[in-house]
């Protein structure tokens, strides 16, 4: 998680963070920009959950919540990055396909909300193209990463274990009928871009400097902890003095 937009926490002079970039997606075209270029939509809703969630394994209550949420947002225009069984009854603002161009949907202007796993990767890029998330955590990190888009208020959450289309439609028109959450990811995006360098140029100041060291950094430059065994980085040697005098002072 890049250190800018992270909870507090210790980082030694060994990690180097130099992830925190957003780069600029190439315009939508062909069908999917002839799909959201309707004058009647309030705007775009991208449905993606990465290559690790596979929707041929979603129990059948999962999917049919989708559907029956999904149809209930006529006004908007919906791409559902989609792989798995044939689904019936969408509705035709609901577009489902296999791939879909995900960093061009999310910096299209037009793109209102964005509904995802919450991953390291679909975090950053709902900040990097300012779209606010609905997020639904399946398993790792991704429910830390909710908590804490939510705590940044650009983002709800949904449960997967009781999820229902009431449920979901109403976490997304929480969003898309409050502005506030598109403002708080808008100012996000600033401060995680606001930074004395690129984030490329200095991961390319430290990899040339880690070259030009023979691939390994002076040894002063690395944590003597990571070469402790586990009796001396647990305090076992302390803790072992402070029994044996206590029991010899005792006696």
């Amino acid at each position: 998680m890049p250190e800018s937009v992270a909870w507090p926490m210790p980082v030694a002079n060994d990690l180097v963070s130099f992830g925190a970039h957003c780069k600029t997606a190439k315009p939508l075209k062909d069908e999917f920009e002839r799909f959201v270029a309707d004058s009647k939509s309030k705007g775009t809703i991208i449905i993606a959950f990465g290559t690790i969630c596979k929707w041929e394994f979603a129990p059948k209550r999962i999917v049919d919540a989708f559907v029956d949420a999904l149809n209930r947002l006529s006004e908007y225009r919906i791409i559902w990055g989609y792989k798995g069984p044939k689904l019936d009854g969408l509705k035709s603002h609901v577009m489902v396909h296999p791939w879909i161009p995900q960093e061009s949907i999310l910096q299209d202007k037009r793109t209102k909300l964005f509904v995802s796993h919450g991953g390291l990767k679909s975090f950053k890029e709902a900040v990097c193209s300012e779209t606010p998330v609905v997020y639904m955590p399946m398993f790792a990190e991704q429910l830390r990463n909710s908590w804490l888009a939510r705590s940044l208020h650009f983002a709800e959450f949904l449960n997967k274990k009781n999820l229902t289309a009431d449920y979901m439609e109403k976490q997304m028109r929480t969003i898309l009928d409050d502005s506030s959450y598109q403002t708080s990811v808008s100012k996000l995006r600033q401060f995680y871009n606001d930074r004395p360098s690129k984030p490329l140029d200095a991961g390319s100041f430290w990899f040339r400097r880690l070259l030009k060291y023979g691939g390994r950094m002076p040894e002063y430059f690395y944590r003597v902890g990571a070469k402790l065994n586990s009796f001396v980085y647990f305090y076992m040697d302390a803790l072992s003095l402070i029994a044996v005098s206590m029991y010899f002072v005792a006696s």
